[in-house]
């Protein structure tokens, strides 16, 4: 046997107009004044949500103060108020944090090329031929002047010495090049690190901005009808756009939406 649940209705003392005003409208609010804070004032979309938060407050308005529906909606007005405010506070850590992470990076790059030039042949090649000169003579030394002699002679000792030098040269340049690739795939490696961090840390600041004005409205909505908010998809469809309105690369640190 089947049982119809009894439907539920909103109290006739409250004005019919309040229906329309569900909690979900705090988040919708919240984030349009975002969007006029952080838009262009030639942006079409800044122009939109300035228009339709103008209307949200001229209907606060149009009820009676210290009657219940604008009770409801003034609290409704100070969630979006700090949904709003949050949303943009924590877009300004994500970008501060991605600018600083961008630093790092440039700095440990510039000092890998200023260490490589340095390093470079032009500047290190007399003190690469020198230690090739004193290998060979080491050579020499260690193995009996007699064997080295039995190999140079009839060859000149400069080029045998500079050949030597060559070769040194050509095995430091592959050591230091195996070096600096590995330093430098530690930098990009850790500057992903950070910027993976960063979107995931912000993601988690947003969904807890969100959850307080969400609560905030419920709660609100529940104190005015004496019924449990209406359940809709535009909580969650509003704050996947929030999460997403960021992109994982550095070319995005600029940007504010």
């Amino acid at each position: 046997m089947t049982t119809v649940s009894p439907r539920i209705t909103l109290s006739e003392e409250l004005d019919s107009r309040i229906i329309a005003i569900t909690p979900n409208m705090a988040i919708e609010w919240g984030y349009n004044l975002y969007v006029i804070q952080v838009l262009p004032e030639t942006s079409e979309t800044r122009r939109s949500a300035m228009k339709a938060v103008q209307e949200l407050e001229d209907l606060v308005d149009s009820f009676s103060p210290g009657s219940p529906e604008r009770i409801y909606l003034t609290t409704l007005r100070m969630a979006a108020i700090s949904f709003g405010q949050g949303v943009e506070r924590r877009k300004g850590s994500r970008a501060t944090a991605l600018a600083s992470a961008v630093e790092e990076k440039e700095d440990a790059l510039d000092r890998i090329t200023r260490d490589t030039r340095r390093g470079g042949l032009l500047a290190g090649g007399w003190k690469i031929l020198l230690l090739g000169g004193f290998v060979f003579f080491l050579v020499r030394a260690v193995f009996g002047i007699h064997i080295a002699d039995e190999e140079t002679r009839g060859k000149d000792v400069h080029y045998v010495s500079m050949s030597t030098a060559l070769g040194i040269a050509l095995i430091g340049a592959y050591i230091k090049g195996w070096f600096t690739d590995r330093k430098m795939r530690r930098i990009f490696r850790e500057y992903d690190i950070k910027v993976k961090e960063t979107n995931e840390s912000y993601a988690e600041e947003v969904v807890c901005e969100y959850r307080l004005a969400a609560q905030t409205a419920d709660m609100a909505w529940h104190c005015l009808t004496d019924v449990p908010a209406p359940m809709t998809k535009a909580f969650e469809s509003l704050l996947l756009g929030v999460i997403k309105g960021y992109c994982a690369t550095p070319d995005d640190v600029p940007a504010t939406v």
